[in-house]
């Protein structure tokens, strides 16, 4: 019986600690959350410019309507949703983008839309999960690549047949950044097209233009998202307008769901211009390196491999009033569990010298 089967799962779970039960947080205060009643510094955010609780984006969204009453290609569709595109394209220098309510449903709609059963697929294998299940419910034929391994990229590309090289650009838990030039020169090279999450890079690197704009890599198709360096939420497909134009009658995660609340487009598009500023970039950058001068992102792991020894340093951390999350399988590979920190532009010099003090300290 089903009932049997979770529960021979939860008990499964529960003995390799990988059973979840989240923290419910009753606030946020600058780089501070508050859980439960308790005060601990937040090392567990995307929040990457610590813009979501600035008060000209939470202005922004309060001016505009909540419920958009129905799909896009239906009602859904108001002049914010069509701004906030406009935004986007222009602020990542594209022709077009299309607003999706997450970043998960655009990777989901944008491939499996655009890869048919003619295609493979070369997915980098620590790829995010929405581009792996992207993969899995999309038609093409896909082949898994080693790690950033441009030789590897190189061989499967070879043959005969349409392929797509398909990979992160920040890989989210790890840190490391994707060799998107040299991805962008060997596609180019084989006839393929290169097509990117910048969802981790967006707003982070080349002027807040992400890896693509940094690397000068030529991509096919990225998708990005405002969940994160933006402090909103929703995801974007960017490309040329008949991309786009293919997308809105071809994606099945944008045509058949409701339309994002327009209060949450206004607030996008004052995150956008927000965003112009570097200052918060630098002061984010110099968090990452304060930490660690070796940081490529302000995403870094602290490995550990076992799943209790990770579970373990979270919780000693959390004692310490940090907050460092414990991540596991399936995030990441069997016997890499780790710790993952994220540094924000709201985080102070003090605070980062605390979770270093704290670390060093590590049995």
């Amino acid at each position: 019986m089903l009932s049997d089967r979770i529960r021979a799962g939860l008990d499964e779970l529960r003995a390799q600690e990988l059973l979840r039960s989240p923290r419910v947080v009753d606030r946020f205060r600058g780089p501070f959350a508050i859980v439960e009643g308790r005060e601990v510094l937040n090392f567990a955010s995307n929040d990457y410019l610590g813009l979501a609780q600035d008060p000209r984006i939470a202005e922004a969204a309060a001016r505009a309507g909540w419920g958009s009453t129905g799909s896009r290609l239906l009602c859904g569709t108001t002049r914010l949703h069509v701004a906030l595109e406009e935004a986007i394209a222009d602020f990542l220098g594209a022709e077009a983008a299309l607003f999706f309510p997450s970043g998960y449903m655009a990777n989901l709609g944008m491939v499996a839309a655009v890869a048919g059963p003619e295609t493979t697929i070369l997915s980098d294998e620590w790829n995010h999960a929405s581009l792996i299940d992207a993969c899995r419910l999309g038609r093409a034929r896909v082949v898994r690549v080693p790690h950033a391994d441009l030789d590897a990229y190189d061989s499967a590309l070879r043959g005969p047949g349409g392929k797509i090289v398909l990979t992160d650009t920040v890989f989210s838990m790890d840190g490391d950044v994707a060799p998107l030039r040299a991805l962008s020169d060997l596609a180019d090279r084989r006839g393929a097209d290169l097509v990117v999450d910048d969802a981790h890079g967006f707003g982070i690197f080349g002027e807040g233009r992400g890896v693509v704009a940094e690397s000068g890599a030529r991509v096919a198709l990225r998708t990005v998202t405002l969940s994160k360096a933006a402090g909103c939420a929703g995801g974007a497909v960017v490309g040329d307008r008949e991309a786009i134009e293919f997308l809105r009658t071809r994606a099945r995660t944008f045509m058949f769901t409701t339309a994002p609340p327009p209060a949450l487009c206004a607030a996008a598009i004052e995150a956008l211009r927000l965003m112009r500023d570097g200052s918060l970039r630098t002061k984010l950058w110099s968090n990452a390196r304060r930490l660690d001068p070796r940081a490529a992102s302000p995403i870094v792991p602290v490995i550990l491999g076992d799943n209790a020894r990770a579970v373990g340093e979270s919780r000693r951390l959390w004692d310490r009033g940090l907050w460092v999350p414990a991540v596991r399988p399936p995030a990441v590979p069997p016997g890499t569990a780790r710790l993952r920190i994220s540094l924000s532009a709201a985080h102070e010099p003090a605070h980062v010298d605390a979770l270093r003090c704290a670390l060093s300290e590590s049995s």
